[in-house]
């Protein structure tokens, strides 16, 4: 080959490599140019915010428009300024950025950082951040991408709240079933004890040392029953069968409690309406109200001061109840939440934030309401308003002239049904005070329905509710389907609306609560009395 040749094949082997470095070059850039217009797309169009920063002062060099629309501030307000907290301010705290930024140094990218952030008004949102080192223009600079997860956040802390919720009032559940089951032993004790020191009060004579000593065991008696009560209003969701009762007296009740808790720091003062009207409702529950406003009280008086309780009759003829202190008062923001359950500004195992949540709840079933007046340092002021019940109460009730036949003579021979021994061993003496006798007794309900059968002729059943194998209202089903016209006695601690309901479903069914005393058991009979004597 001539040297001419060999140089025009070197020209075309050159022309040919030139032209595939040319093409090669032309295809990376291509490449690169779509690249970058994927990145400036992706940038532009992200929903969430994206900064670029000069890694070492924090200066921004680039924001896409989410960044705009997420912190406040302009296109032109953020680049060339740091986003450090003494500048912008976007980071709410400077510590949380040092440490973002010592993340990024150590390991090159920091994801899924949470930190509070500040917009241009001042508004604070919890941000997402994730951050990686890259070089822009041979500069080191940190690209950031930015989210909003306030709303997560605040709905992971409401999921986190009710689930607390749920735990405490499960635990709350708990201890209500146990405090129902501790009731009823100890009604059942506290039965006995009672009936049985009235009846031997009653049998001395005014003034006798030992009827002095046996009317302090019946006082303590009711006040072991008044606590028995206050255990059966935790563990039951409702209000008791309303009755008619004197307010005042509620309250004076209440007072003489809390004369033992208040240490003497605290003045207790009663301004109470002599000519306050009856109410109807459950007494027990209004006093575990008030007595719950009162600690809350107390509470509120640490170094001293004055708790006044006052009744009068309100201009619209409601009863007033009015419960103040002289305390730290509540902000506005506390008294706006201080009804809602497990709400409460006392340390953990001080309160279980339910205090006035029942309060409000009782209050709103007594037909009422209940009104919250306070400010800090200026001490609380709640008022209460309950309808009132007016009665001329002249007409004596068929019970009580039912009283009269019995002292006469009338005899009911009764069957006792109760699976306490103590009960069993109590009640027949306090039976016979009253002019009645117990011809059979039953630990079970199967064993009273057995003598039924075999033909026991008795006037009256009284029946214990919460018994094992048969409960009372079972027993009480099946008694029926046997002698539908006897008389029966319900004897229990707790009456909810099951039992309730089927009482007054029932003719000739009374319900007698436990604990008892001579009279409330002289009561609870006269239905039956009234029935064998034809009144």
């Amino acid at each position: 080959m001539t040297p001419y040749a060999i140089l025009a094949v070197f020209a075309t082997l050159l022309s040919a490599a030139l032209f595939v470095t040319l093409v090669m070059a032309w295809s990376r850039e291509k490449a690169l140019r779509a690249s970058e217009e994927r990145f400036a797309k992706i940038f532009h169009t992200s929903p969430d915010a994206i900064n670029v920063t000069a890694r070492d002062s924090g200066v921004c060099l680039d924001l896409n428009p989410s960044y705009v629309k997420l912190f406040g501030y302009t296109r032109e307000e953020v680049l060339g300024h740091s986003v450090l907290p003494g500048d912008l301010g976007i980071w709410a705290h400077r510590e949380d950025r040092e440490r973002f930024i010592d993340g990024l140094k150590a390991h090159g990218e920091v994801l899924g950082f949470e930190a509070p952030a500040r917009r241009k008004d001042g508004s604070l949102f919890t941000m997402l951040i994730s951050s990686c080192l890259m070089e822009v223009d041979g500069q080191p600079c940190n690209l950031s991408i930015t989210r909003d997860i306030t709303e997560r956040v605040q709905a992971e802390a409401e999921r986190r709240r009710l689930q607390e919720e749920r735990q405490h009032s499960e635990k709350l559940e708990s201890l209500g079933s146990l405090a129902g089951g501790m009731a009823h032993d100890m009604n059942n004790v506290l039965a006995g004890i009672l009936g049985t020191a009235e009846m031997l009060w009653n049998l001395f004579p005014p003034g006798d040392p030992v009827a002095r000593s046996l009317e302090s065991i019946v006082h303590a008696g009711v006040r072991g029953r008044d606590l028995v009560r206050a255990l059966t209003d935790f563990a039951r969701k409702g209000l008791a069968e309303p009755q008619l009762f004197d307010l005042n007296e509620v309250l004076r009740r209440e007072v003489e409690l809390l004369n033992h808790a208040t240490l003497r720091v605290v003045q207790v003062v009663m301004d109470l309406d002599p000519f306050l009207p009856l109410l109807l409702g459950d007494p027990s529950a209004l006093g575990s109200t008030v007595m719950n406003l009162a600690v809350n009280a107390l509470d509120a008086m640490p170094e001293g001061g004055t708790l006044t309780l006052r009744t009068r009759v309100h201009t619209s003829g409601r009863l007033e109840l009015t419960v103040a202190d002289t305390g730290q008062g509540m902000t506005a923001e506390v008294q706006a939440r201080a009804t809602e359950p497990f709400f409460t500004t006392k340390p953990v195992g001080r309160g279980t934030g339910l205090g006035l949540a029942r309060a409000g709840g009782t209050v709103k079933a007594h037909g009422g309401s209940m009104e919250i007046r306070s400010a800090p340092g200026q001490g609380t002021t709640i008022v209460i308003l309950l309808p009132s019940f007016q009665s001329d109460r002249t007409d004596e009730p068929i019970s009580e002239r039912a009283f009269d036949r019995v002292e006469r003579g009338d005899c009911l021979r009764i069957l006792l049904v109760d699976d306490d021994p103590v009960i069993l061993e109590t009640m027949p003496p306090l039976l016979e005070s009253l002019g009645h006798r117990v011809v059979e007794t039953a630990a079970l309900g199967r064993q009273a329905l057995a003598h039924l059968r075999a033909g026991l002729q008795v006037d009256l059943v009284v029946l214990d509710h919460n018994m094992p194998g048969l409960t009372g209202t079972e027993t009480l089903a099946r008694l029926r389907e046997i002698r539908p016209d006897l008389p029966v006695v319900l004897a229990t601690g707790f009456v909810d609306a099951f039992t309730e309901n089927l009482v007054t479903s029932l003719p000739l069914v009374w319900i007698l609560k436990k604990p008892y005393n001579l009279r409330e058991i002289r009561k609870a009979l006269a239905g039956a009395s009234a029935v064998a004597a034809g009144v």
